[in-house]
């Protein structure tokens, strides 16, 4: 190698002691060989003219074509193999489901995809209730759609609570076998003056523990009383432990709001697929109960 074509703060040191291969001492005083630089020694890219420094009388190395070249082509073929690499969650299926339920009282049917971007479209005939699942889908990342022709000329009873059974089927589908979810998740949401927490546990094991109270029997079309109904068909349907409270607020909206706000974003940290953890987080070896 001629000075020429040497890299700048490289110079030739001794030779490999096996091979007979000669080495490379750079500036830093590692010696290191021509394989480490990659291709042929000294091959280094430069700035284009127009964006070399005026006064630069040796153009300034960027970087080292074909670097570890042989080892990029190990770790390609390693990220695309090894099932805890963060690209091995590229090949997992998505989680999509389609569900309808049909009764003598109400037509439902929701379409969901957990890995969305939180779009959404919901007509369920209860004004509060469409509001609700809106924001549920924005802040849970979900992509939500929700049709309901039910017998409100009764009450909203069979619509709110047919509702949550069926959008907790539609989880409970679109999470299949839970392979490498986080499985647990909690959020605390304000809403002005109201504050509301949600832990939950994807277990396969149903449990709801709601604290709630409100002084009125209404907000807009829908019974406050209807709210608990909702959340226990939704975690019974998925078999969630679903733990819900609203600590302090005074009005209802704001209340039911934050409450569902908390909802979404706890059950978008446990439904997280993380390549760190085991296929299923249990020492059973499985979350079906």
């Amino acid at each position: 190698m001629t000075d020429v074509d040497r890299p700048v703060g490289v110079r030739q040191g001794r030779r490999h002691e096996r091979t007979g291969k000669r080495l490379l001492r750079h500036a830093d005083g590692e010696v290191r060989s021509k394989k480490t630089i990659g291709g042929k020694a000294g091959n280094i890219a430069q700035p284009p003219a127009s964006r070399r420094p005026p006064d630069a009388s040796t153009p300034t190395p960027l970087r080292l074509h074909g670097f570890f070249p042989r080892r990029r082509a190990i770790f390609s073929r390693f990220r695309t193999r090894h099932p805890l690499c963060p690209h091995a969650l590229l090949r997992l299926p998505p989680r999509t489901a389609d569900v309808r339920r049909t009764t003598a009282e109400t037509d439902v049917s929701v379409t969901l995809t957990l890995d969305g971007d939180g779009t959404y479209s919901n007509q369920t005939g209860v004004g509060f209730l469409d509001h609700m699942l809106d924001l549920f889908a924005r802040h849970g990342g979900f992509d939500l759609t929700v049709r309901c022709d039910g017998d409100l000329h009764v009450d909203d009873h069979h619509t709110v609570e047919d509702v949550g059974i069926t959008l907790g089927q539609a989880f409970a589908g679109a999470l299949g076998d839970k392979a490498y979810i986080a499985r647990y998740g909690h959020a605390y949401v304000p809403m002005d003056e109201a504050l509301a927490r949600c832990v939950v546990d994807l277990s396969g094991r149903f449990y709801l523990h709601y604290e709630a109270t409100f002084q009125r029997n209404r907000v807009g079309a829908l019974s406050t009383e209807m709210v608990r109904h909702f959340w226990y068909a939704f975690a019974e349907q998925v078999r969630c432990n679903l733990h819900l409270s609203v600590l302090y607020g005074e009005n209802e909206h704001h209340k039911i709001e934050a409450m569902f706000k908390a909802a979404a974003r706890a059950l978008r940290i446990a439904i997280h697929r993380d390549p760190a953890h085991t296929r299923v987080l249990s020492t059973k070896g499985r979350l079906s109960g």
